[in-house]
């Protein structure tokens, strides 16, 4: 199934209602730029905003999914395989951070109590400084 028959199908399924854009989204409790960009092809919706939007016009997910032939689409379109990302090491070294922030306190700590220079007390600063990530997730439909 492809984004744009997904979104034209959905399109015809709420004029057959009689329904406009935003009557539906009122009723879905969904954004309206949501639908527009559902409908226009641009994105292909969460499982759960087709199932709020096929309810609201009275059309079962599965009866949703047979008229698209959606199960046989699934195995024959490469597009539909689910996709890696690729690991960014930032946000691997966030993900463990908690960790290493507490290491780094404890090893500056003993370092401390050794009297070392202050060029050691430098390299977690900056360490703790370089791991932070403060990247915003991505928009979710």
């Amino acid at each position: 199934m492809k984004q744009q028959e997904l979104g034209t199908k959905l399109a015809e399924l709420r004029k057959a209602k009689g329904l406009t854009q935003e009557d539906l989204v009122a009723k879905c409790n969904i954004n309206v730029r949501t639908l527009q960009r559902i409908e226009a092809g641009k994105v292909i919706p969460r499982s759960y905003t087709l199932k709020s939007i096929l309810s609201v016009l009275e059309v079962g997910y599965s009866d949703f999914a047979g008229q698209l032939n959606f199960t046989n689409k699934i195995q024959d379109n490469p597009e539909l395989e689910p996709r890696q990302q690729p690991y960014s090491l930032k946000k691997l070294i966030g993900k463990w951070s908690f960790a290493l922030h507490i290491f780094l306190l404890l090893v500056f700590s003993f370092l401390i109590k050794f009297g070392m220079p202050l060029y050691f007390y430098i390299l977690p600063a900056l360490t703790i400084f370089l791991i932070k990530t403060d990247e915003p997730e991505p928009e979710t439909y």
